[in-house]
């Protein structure tokens, strides 16, 4: 189908889409851990719409956004302040997991409302395994402050730093925990404290992203060394140059149909 008149062709609109994607300053897969963050973002957020412990939920879902906007804006401006941002979040969401694992699914703000009953009932291994997102998320908020004060610490000629390969792992222990969690919430069917089946399914989908998000990590722990920062400057330096030559190209034809229409 011929697009319409009113619409740019398919070759502006590859070209813009180019352009775009070159002027990022950052690593690719900066970009594509931020699509991983926003989607959990909006599987958080569709747990708050449902109303399914909103208490915590929301606040979660609040610190994934600022993930996200801080990976898209490392992608684009290779900013470093971006990982302070991502540090804080995380450190807040292990905060967040400490009152879930401690208190259960009650308001962070109403101390006397804490329900320690969690601990000596059917809830016990959730409380543990809120406990255990507490480490994963200080690990991961500690990993990202030492790679700020610390950008080039293991960094060699074939990988990038070594808090890149290190938070692939961490990252990767929020794998079992989510599935753990998916498997044991049906087993609390007929309880007083059983769950919505949308639960599981939303831990079970943010599992597979993790498992996107720790691939990500190690990818760019391996193509983050100088050498592939050499060649992606060469890269840059010569699409540039193409680019430069295509537009000088261009301005002599639009010159010589000029001067044919005036003659």
């Amino acid at each position: 189908v011929e697009p319409r008149d009113s619409m740019l062709p398919w070759g502006t609109w590859r070209r813009v889409s180019d352009a775009w994607f070159a002027h990022a300053w950052g690593h690719p897969q900066l970009q594509v851990r931020g699509w991983c963050v926003s989607f959990k973002t909006c599987l958080t957020t569709l747990l708050c719409i449902s109303e399914i412990d909103v208490e915590h939920r929301l606040w979660i879902a609040i610190c994934q956004s600022i993930c996200a906007t801080s990976l898209f804006v490392q992608w684009w401006l290779a900013s470093p302040t971006m990982f302070l941002w991502r540090s804080g979040a995380n450190f807040a969401k292990a905060f967040i997991f400490l009152h879930l694992s401690i208190c259960g699914r009650v308001s962070i703000f109403d101390p006397e409302a804490c329900d320690f009953a969690g601990w000596h009932d059917e809830r016990q291994i959730f409380r543990i395994l809120n406990a255990c997102f507490v480490v994963h998320w200080i690990l991961a908020a500690t990993s990202l402050l030492l790679q700020f004060l610390f950008p080039l610490r293991g960094v060699t000629h074939h990988v990038g730093n070594e808090q890149l390969w290190y938070r692939a792992r961490i990252r990767a222990l929020s794998v079992p925990l989510q599935i753990s969690m998916g498997c044991l919430k049906p087993k609390l069917h007929g309880t007083p404290f059983q769950r919505s089946m949308l639960e599981p399914v939303i831990n079970f989908l943010s599992a597979a992203v993790n498992c996107v998000v720790v691939w990500s990590l190690q990818r760019q722990w391996r193509t983050s060394g100088i050498l592939d920062a050499v060649e992606a400057a060469a890269a840059a330096e010569a699409e540039d140059t193409a680019t430069e030559l295509e537009e000088t190209s261009t301005s002599a034809a639009l010159s010589l149909e000029l001067e044919d229409e005036k003659v």
